[in-house]
């Protein structure tokens, strides 16, 4: 996948910085994504689950802005969209690339705060609701 990325992420304007949020930065393609971005040049946005994982995102990729933005819970959706209209003048790139895997050892799914099975919630809602609520903020 990063192979599929790269040519992407190396074509966006370096001399025009954008300001580019990312779920799930702290680790795998999110954090080598923000490592490239910022790189760039870019100002990056890291949408972690709680402020441990955004501090760890920060400090791994080399930068960026911590903000919590827990996926499993449609009031942080709500908070981290509203601190991102508020505090990012433009928003240029949301990238949705946090997610989760159901345990397959769980005896019973975990849910998210609204009652949704987690990885549904997650993955696919928290998403839907993250991105609605930004794109009247997105540039174009």
């Amino acid at each position: 996948i990063l192979r599929l990325l790269t040519p992407l992420i190396i074509s966006l304007p370096h001399g025009n910085s954008l300001t580019i949020a990312i779920t799930g930065s702290s680790q795998g393609i999110g954090l080598d994504a923000a490592k490239r971005l910022l790189t760039a040049g870019h100002t990056v946005i890291h949408c972690c689950r709680n402020q441990d994982r955004a501090t760890i995102a920060v400090t791994e990729s080399g930068g960026g802005t911590p903000l919590v933005c827990d996926l499993s819970s449609f009031d942080s959706i709500r908070a981290s969209a509203q601190t991102l209209i508020t505090e990012a003048p433009t928003l240029d790139v949301l990238c949705l690339n946090a997610g989760v895997a159901p345990s397959t050892k769980a005896d019973v799914p975990q849910l998210t705060k609204e009652g949704y099975e987690e990885c549904v919630g997650v993955n696919h809602l928290g998403h839907f609701l993250l991105a609605n609520l930004l794109r009247d903020h997105m540039g174009e």
